[in-house]
């Protein structure tokens, strides 16, 4: 039998692992931003039930069951917080009347997952750090909703965002979109697909992998925004046509089987995106009339860099081509009519004439290891026009002076480098 010695020590044990678990769960709690709802359809600190009133459900004892309950019932200007557990596909069809923003995020240290979700008639909704097995799908009346920290694939061929309808200042931001089926369907595959359109959408800092079909598929847009994103071998990483003030900013695509499909845009900015490895050609560009692209990085792809020609549509004239460095440059059925402004690039051949242009080897770190920082020795360093060029580089660096190095470049201040990157 044991001796009293030693189940005073086993008590003792057994209330300390209590005491730790008490206070585990009251640290996750006092993480609560103020007037959290919680919703609990497993019912982990308390019987859910959808009939409490929004006073009760601000406890984790007496918890909302439904996510469909919270977006009806939530107060203005309160969140609702989602426990851990498996959550039903989330519906919202019923016309809000909501007019600040509702935040849904998983209850602190645990993970929500929903099996999808379509949004119809919503506004002011914030999706962050949630897990979607599922699709999202945006339909009618949307505007003032986004999604980010969040992470979306489906089990069955699906697209990872669709945007069914013209949708009004959507963002998705730093969200891994990941392992979809392509069926065929003209839809599956895509990561985010929003052949409606719509204004001011936001796509930043995202990572979409293994997809397979196109990462992002935009057209009749009108100011969108696509930065900061990583497609590593992807089918094709952006398809945008027929549409107004797009702007592909510090993109990273390496590996990819189609090109960046560019084609009837109006107010184009292109700049500090890095583009390697495609299969074919890097960037398909036609009728983009006043498209500035400006110190990207194309280069070690199978046929070439970026491919200029118009096909139907608006004619391509009043393009800037500046500070960029690119395998090649082609097409140019335009000729020089077609550029407001082309020099200060390096380019590996094609069509170029600008007086400023460099037709030598880049040098850079270690394309092998796809780093396309420019080494010591590059004649891309401080050797471009900072008139009208970005002030930052693809990794948010500023552009700077390397005293090393004599000046090349032009404007104020002549000494950015060439391509996306700073030299380090």
């Amino acid at each position: 039998m044991a001796s009293r010695a030693l189940l005073a020590t086993w008590a003792l044990a057994l209330a300390g692992c209590q005491m730790t678990f008490i206070d585990e769960e009251g640290l996750r709690s006092s993480q609560l931003p103020d007037h959290a709802l919680i919703v609990d359809g497993s019912s982990l600190g308390g019987r859910c039930d959808d009939a409490y009133s929004a006073e009760q459900a601000l406890s984790p004892r007496t918890p909302w069951c439904s996510i469909t309950r919270a977006l009806e019932a939530a107060p203005r200007g309160w969140s609702v917080s989602i426990r851990g557990g498996s959550y039903p596909l989330l519906t919202a069809r019923t016309p809000s009347a909501r007019s600040a923003e509702l935040v849904l995020q998983p209850y602190p240290l645990e993970r929500a997952e929903i099996a999808g979700v379509v949004l119809k008639s919503q506004q002011y909704l914030r999706f962050q750090g949630l897990h979607f097995t599922g699709p999202i799908s945006i339909q009618a009346g949307v505007s003032q909703v986004s999604f980010s920290d969040c992470d979306i694939t489906s089990e069955t061929p699906a697209a990872g965002v669709h945007v069914e309808a013209p949708v009004e200042d959507f963002s998705l931001v730093r969200c891994i979109v990941h392992d979809l089926r392509d069926s065929g369907d003209g839809v599956s595959g895509r990561g985010f697909l929003a052949d409606e359109g719509g204004v001011r959408i936001r796509l930043l800092e995202n990572r979409f992998l293994r997809l397979g079909e196109v990462g992002v598929r935009v057209s009749t847009a009108q100011d969108l925004t696509v930065e900061g994103n990583q497609l590593p071998d992807s089918a094709q990483p952006f398809f945008i046509t027929d549409s107004r003030d797009v702007t592909l900013r510090a993109n990273r695509v390496h590996g990819s089987d189609g090109p960046v499909w560019l084609h009837g845009i109006e107010g184009l900015r292109l700049e500090n995106n890095v583009f390697t490895g495609f299969l074919y050609w890097a960037v398909d560009l036609a009728n983009v009339p006043g498209a500035r692209i400006l110190n990207n990085t194309v280069w070690g792809n199978g046929e070439g860099g970026i491919d200029l020609n118009d096909v139907s549509g608006p004619a391509t004239v009043g393009v800037v081509l500046q500070n960029n460095i690119l395998q090649t440059l082609d097409g140019l059925r335009n000729g020089p009519a077609a550029f407001a402004f082309e020099d200060y690039n390096l380019v590996g051949g094609g069509n170029f004439s600008g007086a400023h242009d460099v037709a030598r080897p880049p040098m850079f770190m270690d394309a092998a290891s796809l780093d396309f920082h420019l080494a010591p020795g590059s004649p891309g360093i401080d050797a471009a026009l900072a008139d009208g060029a970005p002030s930052v580089d693809a990794d948010g660096r500023p552009r700077r002076d390397d005293p090393a190095v004599p000046d090349t470049g032009a404007g104020a201040p002549p000494h950015g480098d060439l391509g996306a990157f700073e030299g380090r």
